[in-house]
């Protein structure tokens, strides 16, 4: 039985409320020109992981990705995130996803760069019922046709049109020693599988040489505070 969203999503924020502190948009679109989605699919859930779930992708909807099945993590009960165990196995919905920032991995590896996670940090998911998009969209707007979403969707940017991305380019990758970034000037993160802080430069170049073998992620932020995410493997 599908969910009722306004229900489950005030119950959410009351729920997660002592442990995670951040504004909370309460519409779709007032989420979105907080901060934007890396990646949104209709998809489903079909696997529970610790405290995440595997989501088989329907269709993408906006943003980048080929693979027809994603890990997306949740919150452990310290992370603003919203609970996997709010999604029903088998329902459809619409999920808004950023790339995953490790920071649920304590002292494991479960949380992958290539993974996402979903904010409880405003709506970042609708429900999807017979070829309608429902739940809080916009300020007097509750229910769409995909199609109708599709178009509405690009209108919820700050812009008020579709991001356009920056060409950044990181090279070598995979590296050995120096890596460096091109195409954005701001601050540059580097973050191990653990979600730890490992280096950090406002210049073009990051030295790694001493660090371990594995795959990093690298969080590019602009002049203007946007943050781009970046897979980084250091052979």
């Amino acid at each position: 039985m599908k969910k009722l969203f306004l229900l489950a999503f005030y119950l959410i924020l009351s729920e997660q409320g002592s442990t995670c502190i951040c504004q909370h948009p309460f519409t779709y679109c007032e989420s979105m020109q907080a901060e934007a989605a890396d990646l949104v699919v209709l998809g489903y859930k079909f696997t529970d992981k610790y405290h995440g779930m595997g989501i088989k992708v329907v269709q993408v909807l906006d943003g980048v990705e080929n693979r027809d099945t994603l890990t997306v993590w949740g919150d452990n009960g310290m992370l603003c995130r919203t609970y996997c165990g709010t999604f029903g196995m088998g329902d459809t919905v619409l999920f808004a996803l950023h790339h995953c920032d490790l920071s649920g991995n304590g002292g494991g590896t479960l949380e992958k760069p290539e993974d996402y996670q979903i904010s409880v940090c405003g709506v970042y998911w609708l429900d999807y019922e017979n070829g309608e998009v429902t739940g809080a969209i916009d300020n007097g707007t509750t229910s769409l046709s995909l199609n109708e979403f599709k178009q509405y969707h690009s209108t919820c940017s700050p812009t008020g049109i579709e991001e356009q991305i920056p060409a950044i380019t990181l090279y070598p990758n995979p590296i050995k020693g120096i890596l460096t970034i091109e195409g954005l000037k701001g601050k540059k993160a580097l973050y191990d599988s653990y979600g730890r802080l490992v280096k950090s430069t406002q210049t073009s170049t990051l030295d790694i040489s001493q660090e371990a073998s594995g795959i990093y992620l690298l969080k590019l932020t602009d002049e203007q505070g946007t943050v781009y995410s970046q897979k980084v493997v250091k052979e």
